[in-house]
């Protein structure tokens, strides 16, 4: 859009074109070679229509919330629309970024203070906007998070609960229900906006410290220093990952395998085995049999080892030679 035809519109059309150009955005309804145009269009749109409010003085500071009419607070969300929009467009340079991202808080801030002021954020909302961000640790801020997330699913079913009362009643309501019904859900949708502006306000003020870091070291260095390259470790052992036909093939193979653990051996070999233990035991009896014998007859004293030894000799030499086998004179031999 041109700019002189964005400046011909009326308030009311403004937020009207912004509105829509906002929601195409957001739902992704914008080709990618469009969307950098199409970012440009609704800022200028937005930027015009937020114009428009401070020239007209539509917004006193003097105001409560009851003095604001119900078809002026559709216009707050602008501010809302304004900030999310400012961080849309790419850009390379930190520095364009960083001014951007500072703008965005800076626009959040004032949303959020505004409806603060006028009572219009919920109570909880208040209380973690007016906190110091060092106070939480990292597992509170995440808990809080979630509990945000919550309260913005109880706001959005209480809208869809009074637009479906609206339905019931149809053409029976008087203009003030009518109205009454309106700034109830406006005010719903802009307490709605205000929790997501605590959740987009903190991941801008991050990464603002992170460009401010970068932008230190453009003005320092002219550029951003490369990060020194790590030592060369040592190699690890390759890893072999099997195909998935080798495993199938691995399990097709033991299918039909029984659970039980199969045998080694053949019974021949079992037998084998088993006579040889035999004959080997039987022969450590008869020697253990032996000894205990001798024990018996001779004793177990290591003194008389030697007369033992000789008794062992003489029985077996009787044993061999048989009682008057070298008589010779009962046989006729004479000498």
């Amino acid at each position: 859009m041109e700019q002189a035809e964005i400046e011909s519109l009326s308030l009311l059309e403004l937020y009207d074109q912004a509105t829509l150009m906002y929601n195409n955005l957001e739902e992704g309804n914008i080709d990618r070679e469009d969307y950098d145009q199409y970012v440009d269009d609704t800022t200028n749109c937005l930027k015009h229509a937020i114009y428009l409010i401070r020239e007209n003085g539509l917004f006193a500071d003097n105001e409560v919330l009851d003095d604001i009419p119900t078809s002026s607070l559709k216009y707050i969300s602008l501010y809302f629309y304004y900030s999310n929009i400012l961080t849309r467009p790419s850009t390379p340079d930190p520095k364009i970024r960083y001014s951007l991202v500072q703008q965005q808080i800076g626009t959040l801030n004032h949303f959020i203070e505004f409806c603060v002021e006028k009572q219009i954020a919920d109570p909880v909302d208040v209380e973690i906007y007016n906190r110091e961000e060092h106070e939480l640790t990292a597992e509170q801020k995440r808990s809080e998070k979630i509990e945000r997330y919550k309260r913005e699913k109880d706001l959005q079913k209480k809208m869809q609960s009074i637009m479906q009362e609206k339905m019931k009643s149809g053409l029976d309501e008087t203009e003030e229900q009518n109205e009454e019904f309106e700034r109830k859900i406006t005010l719903l949708i802009i307490r709605s906006q205000v929790t997501k502006s605590l959740d987009t306000l903190m991941g801008a003020e991050s990464e603002k410290e992170m460009l401010s870091g970068i932008v230190k070291m453009l003005e320092e260095h002219g550029e951003i220093p490369k990060p020194k390259s790590p030592e060369p470790r040592e190699r690890r052992p390759d890893i072999h990952i099997k195909s998935d036909r080798h495993i199938k093939q691995e399990v097709a193979a033991k299918a039909f395998l029984p659970g039980w653990n199969l045998p080694t051996m053949t019974i021949e070999e079992a037998a084998d085995i088993d006579l040889h233990e035999a004959l080997e035991r039987e022969a450590r009896q008869n020697e253990a049999q032996k000894q205990k014998k001798l024990v018996k007859e001779f004793g177990d004293s290591s003194d008389d080892s030697e007369e033992v030894y000789k008794k062992r000799e003489w029985d077996a030499w009787a044993d061999d030679h048989p009682v008057g086998e070298g008589n010779t004179g009962t046989k006729g031999y004479h000498y």
